[in-house]
């Protein structure tokens, strides 16, 4: 798959045409040179209200995106995708299959699953060919995506990374993690040097407000964020996220006398806690971030 780096510098806009896939905006450094390529949209996120034309745009609430792209094709492509050898069927039904039923918790995520996903995944499964163990695949997948435990702190916080720019310019980046803010910093050597590591990696990035969202399964489910405002203008972001989001997320300080953290976080414009409100995925969170930030 091609990154934003393997385009060429070159490209002409007027022949170039984009589809837009789990996102509904383009962002930097495509946008806005590359705006008015948009031919469609696929996307499970908050509308934008952008790309008005594009042709499918299809932005509907489900818990995951590939469940959209799938129920597209088998719609429009019927003929297509009924012609298929039942091997290629197979093939494609797994494929499809893995990101909805992480994306979905294997389906048992209720703030997350909608009636396309349960649809997809009964259908999907009926091609997925004789024998096929859902639960069995879900937790194969599930271990895979887990094992981070080779990866650096530049790599944690690359692995499943989001960035926007707001309207008003500034720069928002999310990293999710699969483990606790406790165990990233020990990783890092302590707070300290987590909070280097995370310095320069919103600085590569010309990152306003760094942000990491942790989730941990190891006792119990748990979830941390931590916020960071990189510069003068965005400093006070935290605090402000904490002012007008505590009741919501219902927010605790981290680290507390359970993390085994012993030192506490001394960098301008970090904060951090553990929330307490566990349905709140980065998919909701983002919105709510994003709103404060354009107001900065």
């Amino acid at each position: 798959m091609p990154t934003l780096s393997d385009l060429p510098s070159n490209m002409d806009p007027s022949k170039t045409s984009i589809t837009l896939v789990d996102h509904n905006i383009l962002q930097p450094p495509l946008a806005p040179q590359f705006s008015n390529c948009i031919d469609s949209v696929i996307d499970h996120h908050v509308d934008e209200n952008e790309y008005k034309r594009a042709l499918p745009r299809i932005i509907i609430p489900a818990g995951s995106c590939t469940s959209l792209v799938a129920n597209h094709f088998r719609t429009h492509y019927e003929t297509h995708w009924n012609n298929l050898p039942a091997s290629i069927h197979s093939e494609i039904a797994r494929l499809a299959l893995a990101p909805i039923l992480v994306d979905t918790a294997n389906l048992k995520a209720e703030s997350k699953v909608t009636s396309i996903d349960i649809v997809q995944v009964t259908e999907l499964l009926e091609r997925a060919g004789e024998g096929f163990d859902s639960n069995a695949f879900y937790n194969e997948l599930q271990a895979a995506k887990g094992d981070i435990s080779g990866l650096s702190i530049d790599g944690l916080l690359r692995k499943d990374y989001k960035q926007w720019t707001e309207k008003n310019g500034v720069v928002l980046g999310i990293s999710a993690v699969t483990r606790s803010l406790s165990w990233v910093v020990e990783k890092a050597g302590g707070i300290e040097a987590f909070s280097a590591e995370l310095e320069n990696y919103a600085k590569d990035r010309g990152v306003d407000i760094a942000i990491v969202m942790t989730t941990d399964h190891s006792k119990g489910f748990r979830r941390d964020l931590l916020i960071w405002g990189a510069n003068d203008r965005t400093k006070g972001f935290a605090q402000s996220f904490e002012d007008s989001a505590n009741e919501k997320f219902k927010l605790e300080r981290w680290p507390n006398e359970k993390d085994g953290v012993t030192a506490s976080i001394a960098i301008e414009g970090m904060k951090a806690w553990t929330q307490a409100s566990l349905d709140l995925s980065r998919k909701q969170v983002a919105p709510i971030l994003r709103e404060v930030a354009s107001k900065l």
